[in-house]
């Protein structure tokens, strides 16, 4: 692909991955950060080398490229490693004119104004289903966004509508459909 790029200006982009190889006798083996990453790196900028007889140079090809390491979450466990920040921000932008800087708090994270109330649930647990049956969405429309709608759904009050968190943000954020 660079080499590609080089040759007719191209901006060509791709995706390298590869495991660390660590191992219990070798923990801290990583051929991605050791090997890969600094194999690049020369590509890019350029590298010399010896042969029997005189030293070569091989041009960079120019580029960048990030070096960045994934954590494997157990399947299960996504939805409590979330940054719900992220979702929420996600949530208001696409719902409201205006968007609350302020980091939420509680179990029931609201925004909106006299019109329009919009309420994200992080977790449906006893506690925040408690706290959502104390709300009252008045006159104002209310939507309420939750990874778990049905069970939300039977504890909502009368006149909210009470949907799932969008496929788009579920592949966004990393859950599997």
């Amino acid at each position: 692909m660079l080499a590609l790029n080089a040759e007719d200006g191209g901006d060509r982009r791709f995706i390298l991955v590869s495991s660390t190889e660590a191992t219990a006798d070798q923990p801290e083996k990583n051929v991605c950060r050791d090997v890969c990453q600094k194999r690049l790196a020369k590509v890019i900028t350029g590298y010399d080398y010896r042969t029997k007889d005189k030293l070569k140079s091989v041009e960079g090809l120019s580029g960048n490229f990030s070096y960045l390491k994934a954590v494997r979450i157990p399947p299960g466990r996504v939805v409590t490693r979330l940054i719900h920040a992220q979702v929420w921000t996600a949530l208001q932008l696409m719902h409201l004119d205006r968007f609350d800087v302020t980091p939420p708090a509680g179990r029931l994270w609201q925004a909106g104004d006299d019109e329009e109330s919009l309420v994200y649930l992080p977790r449906a647990d006893e506690a925040t289903l408690t706290a959502l049956a104390k709300l009252t969405p008045g006159s104002r429309t209310t939507t309420l966004y939750a990874w778990q709608a049905d069970l939300v759904a039977q504890h909502a009050p009368t006149g909210a509508v009470v949907r799932p968190i969008p496929q788009f943000l579920i592949e966004r954020f990393g859950l599997k459909s």
